[in-house]
């Protein structure tokens, strides 16, 4: 006989833990779609950080904020801040955004 206890997420794993959970599998986020991450925790003009920036696969930027528990409503205001940022830059801009995360991960690799 097997017995399984109820416990809540939060009280065994960190923001973090999630964070580093959606970041290797993002089609989660997704309900399957492909999504590309590009970023984690980029630098931003204004004194947040997203937690993690995607693509999907018609080339829309995608902002994944986590947050434990339930979040102030501020927190709405910090995603359409991140959004609007994003939505402001070039594709030039994204394009550096990607390589910069996307060659740290490879020599991390290596």
């Amino acid at each position: 006989m097997q017995l399984f206890l109820s416990t809540k997420f939060g009280d065994h794993y960190r923001e973090q833990d999630l964070e580093n959970w959606l970041e290797q599998n993002p089609t989660i986020i997704t309900n399957g779609q492909p999504l590309l991450i590009i970023s984690r925790q980029p630098a931003t003009p204004f004194s947040g950080v997203p937690d993690l920036i995607g693509l999907d696969e018609d080339g829309n930027t995608v902002v994944v904020e986590l947050k434990r528990g339930r979040p102030p409503r501020d927190v709405l205001a910090q995603a359409l801040e991140y959004a609007s940022w994003l939505a402001g830059l070039s594709s030039d801009e994204i394009e550096r955004l990607a390589n910069s995360y996307l060659q740290s991960r490879t020599l991390a690799e290596a």
